[in-house]
Order: structure tokens, then C-alpha cells, then sequence
């Protein structure tokens, strides 16, 4: 069964290239810190995120894919990170009219970007194809984010928070991948 250092090195992965790629979208410099990575029941997820989150909404995109593994991928903010990130990337201050549209547009494009780095990450490490949907984005609390998959009995939550440092700007979010295949069934990094 994979170990969380296992799924650590794996996100870890795909956030590196995800920086390339974002420090080309917003021409700035963009350090990583390696996620802390946890894997829970699914069931045990929404607590978790509450605590880190709280009772507010926060800001979604979700990526499902298929294939030998089935799932979604989301990458998480607060709504203050979220705010900045968005700022930072567009220029516009969030008072602006059209902020709302561009804050869903940017971190669409933001999680579209992480999200198919750690899933490509996934995808090359098991030789497998994955096949990925559109991202959407979302804005819930944490516990109808997740409802859907807390029904399925199945389902693993794998956890990792990422931090990204821009111009000064520290961004936290969290990358959760729902899997609902067991883990066990998968040789992740030479892990039995």
C-alpha cells in the first residue's frame, strides 16, 4: 500500500512542475515548500479540513479523472488566500465589478495547473493513463464539498498542503485527491 511519504513524493512532483508553469503564468519567481501529506478514510476528511478551514466557505477546483484509478482531484483556499491569489494574478482589486468573474476564471487556471501536474505525476508513476475532465470551481463549506464522496464507502482521501511563496505573497492551500479504488491495489514508488 502506497505510504504517505510515498504520496508526498508524488505531489511533491507535481507541485514543482505546477511552479514552472505558474511562475511562467504570473512572471514572478515561485517557491514550494514539500507538502505534509496525510491519507484518511473519506469519512474523516471534512473534519479535518474544518479544522483547517473553519466554517466559511472556501474556494474549490476539482479535477475528476478516470482510468485505473477513479476520482477527484481539488485544490483548496480560504477565501482570503483565494482574494490575494487572484489579486496578485489580475491586477484588479477585489471591490472591482468584474473581480468575482475573474477570481473563479484565475483559480480555475491555477487549479487546472496543479491538479494536472499531481494527477500527470500520478498517471507517469503507475504507467497508467488517466484520463482527466474539465476543472470546475466551486465556493462551499467543506462539508458539501465533500458530501458526495463521504457516502461512498470505498472512497481514500489523500491530503497535502501546499504552499506556494509569490512576490512576497504566501499562499496555502490544500490538495485533496478522493480516490475511490483502495490504495492496496497500487505500487505507488516501489511501495508493497
Amino acid at each position: 500500500m502506497a505510504t504517505n511519504q510515498n504520496w508526498q513524493q508524488l505531489i511533491s512532483l507535481g507541485i514543482d512542475e505546477a511552479a514552472e508553469r505558474l511562475n511562467e503564468l504570473t512572471d514572478s519567481p515561485i517557491q514550494v515548500q514539500i507538502p505534509v501529506v496525510t491519507t484518511m478514510e473519506v469519512v474523516d476528511c471534512p473534519q479535518e479540513l474544518k479544522e483547517q478551514f473553519g466554517h466559511e466557505p472556501i474556494s474549490a477546483t476539482e479535477l475528476p479523472f478516470t482510468g485505473e484509478l477513479v476520482g477527484v482531484a481539488q485544490l483548496l483556499f480560504s477565501q482570503d488566500n483565494a482574494l490575494e491569489l487572484t489579486a496578485m494574478l489580475t491586477g484588479e482589486e477585489p471591490d472591482s465589478p468584474e473581480f468575482d468573474e475573474l477570481k473563479q476564471e484565475a483559480l480555475t487556471e491555477v487549479g487546472n495547473i496543479v491538479l494536472n501536474s499531481v494527477i500527470g505525476a500520478v498517471s507517469n508513476q503507475l504507467k497508467e493513463n488517466l484520463a482527466f475532465s474539465v476543472p470546475t470551481y466551486r465556493e462551499e463549506k467543506v462539508e458539501n464539498l465533500l458530501i458526495s464522496y463521504t457516502l461512498e464507502l470505498e472512497t481514500t482521501a489523500v491530503l497535502g498542503n501546499a504552499s506556494f511563496t509569490i512576490e512576497q505573497l504566501a499562499i496555502a492551500g490544500e490538495i485533496v485527491l478522493l480516490l475511490k479504488n483502495q490504495l492496496a491495489n497500487f505500487n505507488i514508488m516501489g511501495s508493497d
